[in-house]
């Protein structure tokens, strides 16, 4: 999710890097951690941040992008760029383990190597799932819907990959995740299932991180928070207090292209806000 809450606030910098506002322009920020080509997998690809880093990633040149992969439960759905050839639409059912596997098959026939991962699949709600405010909304049914959106396709996508970033490039793996996933900074609690999930997510990562750094010690892996962003993921929760903090998603995606651009080694492991914080997990 995208929603920070409204007394953790405070804990963000006086003076952030960037204004939520920015104008990015679907311009693609200078990627420090890499001098070729890009090959991207973007995942949920169709979603207002993602379909905005397809468009960013896209607004390069060639030289730069080599190739963008979105992934969504339809190809259909994916970002609409007709004529562009350097994108490859991807069907996969994240629920379906097998899927994944399917994937990478999908993926190897097109390239033998990937640097980039961006996982932007998440749930917060829909017409079965909403966020508990009390225990006595918590609900079975919830918590196995949260934690399949949120929390295990991260793992699944890193199995099903990890072949393609094996290479002696250096590569990124980045996946979305929320502040209110984090343990350190829940002062205001509710939300169960949704902060539960969000938190396994992060820990999924960074014990991922931790393998990942001695079996692929080029890949750097990251949880990545984009702030509170006006997609159908957070609309519904999005008050008149939060529109000065509201990032568009052409800017939210600047935001977290720009972290991406700027990761080094030593980040992997690391949970980073959109305006380059370090989150506590």
């Amino acid at each position: 999710m995208y929603l920070e809450s409204r007394r953790s606030r405070p804990l963000l910098p006086r003076l952030p890097p960037m204004s939520p506002h920015h104008d990015f322009n679907f311009a693609l920020p200078e990627q420090q951690w890499t001098n070729e080509p890009i090959r991207a997998v973007v995942t949920g690809s169709s979603g207002g941040i993602g379909s905005a880093i397809v468009s960013a990633l896209l607004s390069a040149d060639e030289s730069k992008v080599a190739k963008v992969f979105t992934v969504d439960r339809s190809s259909a759905k994916s970002c609409a760029f007709p004529n562009e050839r350097r994108l490859i639409r991807l069907e996969t059912d994240f629920a379906d383990p097998a899927s994944y596997q399917r994937l990478a098959t999908r993926i190897h026939e097109h390239t033998s190597q990937i640097n980039l991962v961006i996982n932007c699949i998440g749930l917060l709600h829909s017409e079965d799932v909403r966020p508990e405010k009390s225990l006595r909304q918590v609900a079975l049914p919830q918590l196995h819907a949260l934690f399949a959106a949120n929390a295990f396709p991260v793992l699944l996508l890193a199995q099903a990959l990890e072949s393609l970033l094996k290479h002696k490039g250096t590569s990124v793996f980045a996946s979305l995740s929320a502040r209110v996933g984090s343990l350190a900074d829940n002062r205001t609690g509710g939300w169960y299932g949704y902060r539960a999930s969000k938190a396994a997510h992060n820990m999924f990562l960074k014990t991922l991180a931790l393998e990942w750094g001695v079996k692929l010690p080029h890949c750097v892996c990251v949880a990545l928070h984009p702030g509170t962003v006006n997609t159908s993921l957070s609309k519904p929760f999005v008050t008149a207090n939060y529109q000065k903090t509201l990032h568009s998603p052409e800017s939210a995606a600047g935001h977290l292209l720009a972290r991406i651009g700027e990761l080094r080694p030593v980040d992997s492991g690391q949970f980073i806000a959109w305006n380059g914080e370090r989150l506590p997990w």
